[in-house]
C-alpha cells in the first residue's frame, strides 16, 4: 500500500514539475523529485505507513485466531511472546490480562495487568481491568488495593457510570 501511495507521489510531483521539464531544466525537476521522496521517507511518512499496515495485519491474524478452536489459548500463547518481547509495551500485558480473564485465569490476568499498570499507571481502562483482576483473584471481594484504585478513576468521565456503580456495589 504504501509503495503504491509513493508512486502516486512521484507521478503527480512529475507533473507538477512539467513547467521545469519543458524549460530543459530536467535535472533540477529531478532533483526536487527525489529531494521530495526522500523528505518523504525520512518524516516517516512511508515507515509509518508500513508499521501500521503491519499492526493492521497482525490484529487481523490475532483476531482470526479468537474463531478457532482453542481460540482464546492460542491467542493468549501470541500474545504472552508479543509481551515478553516487548517488555516495555503496556498495550501488549492488558491484552494478554484480558485474556487471560476472558479463560478465567485469574492469577495470570492479575500478573500482567500489574505490569500493564505500572507501565501505564494513568491509562485509566488499564487500573479498571487491573482492579478487575484484583477482584476476581480475591473470590469476587474488592479489597483495598482494589478500593484504591478505582477511586482514582472515578473521575475518568467514560468510565465514571462504571466505577461508581462498582464502587457502590463493594462499599455496601
Amino acid at each position: 500500500m504504501a509503495w503504491i501511495w509513493l508512486w502516486l507521489c512521484a507521478t503527480f510531483g512529475g507533473w507538477a514539475l512539467w513547467p521545469l521539464i519543458k524549460q530543459g531544466q530536467i535535472k533540477t525537476s529531478m532533483l526536487l523529485l527525489l529531494f521530495a521522496a526522500g523528505l518523504y521517507i525520512q518524516l516517516g511518512g512511508l515507515k509509518q505507513s508500513l508499521e501500521e499496515h503491519a499492526i493492521q495485519q497482525k490484529a487481523a491474524e490475532l483476531a482470526g485466531k479468537l474463531n478457532q478452536e482453542n481460540g482464546v489459548e492460542a491467542l493468549i500463547s501470541s500474545l504472552k511472546q508479543i509481551a515478553e518481547s516487548r517488555q516495555n509495551d503496556a498495550q501488549a500485558w492488558y491484552w494478554l490480562g484480558r485474556m487471560h480473564m476472558r479463560a478465567g485465569q485469574t492469577k495470570k490476568a492479575k500478573l500482567a495487568l500489574i505490569k500493564a499498570h505500572k507501565l501505564a499507571p494513568e491509562a485509566a481502562v488499564v487500573t479498571f481491568h487491573y482492579a478487575m483482576a484484583i477482584t476476581a483473584d480475591n473470590q469476587g471481594k474488592c479489597n483495598k488495593q482494589c478500593i484504591d484504585l478505582l477511586k482514582k478513576i472515578d473521575k475518568d468521565p467514560q468510565l465514571k457510570p462504571v466505577v461508581d456503580l462498582w464502587l457502590q456495589r463493594v462499599i455496601q
